[in-house]
């Protein structure tokens, strides 16, 4: 019977182990989404600011013009940048759940399943999360939002 509760532990910590693998997968797309519709957004801005700044009949209202545009291209930035922060802290306590079901699992014990090593090298051990939290795609993302949207509403300010 110890065999059978054994088993079934070993499943149960199998399915929650890729159930953490695939929300952070999940998580990791969305992500992706988020930047290219962000990103989107702000270079078709800029092409419409090209494309205005050919106007020979100046604009009524220019500085309501200008601020209702702040607003409109900072939000979804803002909006962006604030969600792709919060997505690496959720990630990482995913992260630290994948560490400690792979070390219930004994995956860092030498020996443990057969063989002199163990499954994992030990200097893996609770690395995960840290790796998540270091990943550079995420810091990447967001410097590129926040600095495209200055870029897009300096040339708004200037163009307008």
């Amino acid at each position: 019977m110890e065999n059978i509760l054994n088993k079934d532990k070993v499943n149960i910590l199998l399915n929650l182990l890729e159930s953490q693998f695939s929300e952070l997968r999940r998580s990791e797309e969305r992500e992706q989404v988020v930047f290219q519709w962000t990103t989107s957004l702000l270079l078709v801005s800029f092409g419409a600011l090209i494309a205005l700044s050919d106007r020979s009949i100046p604009l009524q209202h220019p500085l309501a013009i200008k601020l209702l545009a702040s607003i409109m291209l900072t939000f979804p930035a803002t909006f962006s940048v604030v969600w792709m922060i919060w997505r690496v802290k959720r990630s990482s306590r995913n992260a630290d759940a994948v560490d400690r079901i792979r070390e219930s699992l004994h995956l860092y014990e030498d020996g443990y399943y057969g063989g002199l090593l163990s499954v994992y090298p030990h200097y893996w051990k609770n690395a995960f999360a840290k790796y998540i939290v270091k990943r550079l795609e995420t810091k990447y993302y967001i410097a590129i939002v926040i600095l495209m949207t200055i870029c897009v509403v300096g040339s708004l300010w200037i163009v307008i």
